[in-house]
Parts: structure tokens; sequence; C-alpha cells
């Protein structure tokens, strides 16, 4: 595609979103104005989620996971830090236009499969009779950044692009340069592990911490330890395993709940604080702070 027929495109796509009607499925609404839709697909049922970026499907009968291609969600462990304080709203955009069990198509690009065996797609779905793209569905509501990671289709990558640009623009979602201090909420995933701490209940009752597997594999957390970032107060793992896709909570406070407890009186402060998850050779693996 050439710079001039570039320079169109855009002109059209930034007058055809600023005049958008917004879309409403399963009470989210969304700005759509793209006349877009796949050629050859193959239709899944979604099975679970991930990330907002990383759903799990299935597809001729066999549960697998696929990753949406040119966008990477808030909530993805190779996202930038500073985009992380809207993770739990781009995961709750996929959620409710992409529900469990509901029907999805895939479509493909040249490269088949990331570095973690799971499948490279663009994910549909049809609102209203209308096709929507979910990966510039994110980026054009400002629920995930530009990635060009394994992405080949030019004319994709300039939608995507320029998606993104206009995102930025409208300040939609996490471009958003001012967030209420009740909305901040900045989870970070140093690593490439795939254990990691999901949530942090800080406040109200009941109080914990969530661990989750989003992996394939089970995963023995022995050696592995939580500590506080304020009042540097740790809780360590014994023979614990971790099933696939799989997590369970880590209470503290006044009750005594569950099969994992974290004693201790002011283990973290609400106002603002965090805890780190750091495995068996000391290395850290996931980082959830809040209110920094």
């Amino acid at each position: 595609m050439n710079s001039k027929n570039n320079l169109i495109l855009m002109f059209f796509l930034l007058v055809s979103i600023a005049l958008a009607n917004p879309l409403v499925k399963n009470g989210m609404e969304f700005n759509w104005n793209y006349d877009i839709n796949p050629q050859q697909y193959d239709v899944a049922k979604v099975a679970g989620h991930l990330y907002g970026d990383t759903v799990r499907i299935k597809l001729d009968g066999k549960v697998e996971t696929i990753t949406l291609l040119g966008v990477l969600s808030p909530d993805n462990p190779n996202v930038k830090p500073q985009y992380a304080h809207f993770s739990s709203k781009a995961a709750e955009f996929t959620k409710k236009l992409c529900p469990y069990n509901s029907t999805i198509y895939l479509t493909y690009d040249k490269t088949e499969k990331d570095k973690y065996n799971r499948r490279l797609a663009c994910l549909w779905y049809k609102v209203n009779g209308q096709w929507v793209m979910h990966n510039l569905n994110l980026l054009a509501n400002g629920y995930g950044s530009f990635s060009d990671t394994y992405f080949i289709n030019e004319d994709y990558r300039d939608l995507f692009m320029l998606a993104e640009e206009t995102a930025k623009t409208e300040k939609l979602g996490l471009w958003k340069k001012e967030v209420a201090k009740g909305d901040v909420e900045i989870v970070i995933n140093s690593s490439s592990e795939l254990v990691r701490i999901a949530t942090v209940k800080y406040s109200g009752k009941p109080l914990f911490v969530e661990i989750k597997n989003v992996g394939p594999s089970e995963t023995n957390l022995n050696g592995w330890f939580l500590l506080s970032v304020s009042s540097k107060r740790g809780f360590s793992f014994g023979n614990t395993l971790i099933r696939p896709y799989s997590s369970f909570k880590v209470y503290f406070g006044q009750e005594h709940l569950g099969e994992f407890y974290w004693e201790g009186d002011h283990i973290f402060n609400p106002e603002g604080d965090g805890v780190i998850l750091y495995n068996q050779k000391g290395k850290q693996v996931s980082i959830y702070t809040w209110g920094y």
C-alpha cells in the first residue's frame, strides 16, 4: 500500500470513526464502524479466558489456546507496565464480547503458532448482523496496544495502527491521561512464567491474594513465596501443586479462611502497597501494586 493510498485510507477511516455509532453486546458498549468481514474461517466455541488478547477455544473437538494477532492487552505479561492499570477492564471487555461457549470465527495469517505453541488468529463475531474483528475492536476502543510480532498482512497492519492512533487521539480506554484513584490497579508480570498473581483483595472482607496458573502444565510451588512490599512479611509455599488454568487464594487479615492463610497483622496498607511472587530460585515472577 503506497503512501498516497495510506493517506486516503486514514482520512476516510478517521471520518468514519468520528461518526461511528456504538454497538452493544451483553451490556458492553463499544465503537465500531469498519466494513470488513472474514472470507474463509473456522467456526469455534469459547472455552475460557486467559488475557484480553488470549482466549481458550474449542475447535474440532479439541481445546486449545489462541493469541490474537496485532494486539497486546494490558493484562498480558509482555505489556508495558504503565498500561497495566487498565488490565481488569480489558479482560472484562473480552469476556463480555466473547463469553464462554459463544460462537466465534477464526481467520489466520502466514505465521501459524507463537513461541508458546499457541495458535495465532484474528477472532470474529457478529453483533446485530455486523461482522466485528475483536483484535481490531480492542485497539479501536483503547483496550490494547498495537503489536507487530508475527503480523504479516499489510492492509490489516495499517488499519490496526490507525485504530490505535485514533483511540489515543480520542483518549479512549488505557489512553486516558487521568485515572481516578479508585480505578488504579497496576499489575505487572515481570517474566514469562505462567503462574502469576491474578488479583489482590486488599480492602473489605475477605482479604486475599489470588494465584493463577494460566499455562497448560501443572506447577509445583514448593519453595515459592509471597512478599509484602511495605511490611516485608512473607508467605512461603510448601509442596503445593497448581493445576493448569486454575487458581487458589491465600487469605490474610482477621478471617482465617481456606487452606492457605498468611498470618500476621497489618501485612498490607490498603491505601497503597504491593505484593511480589518469587519462584523457588528467588526470581521475581509477578508483582501486583495498588495506589501507586
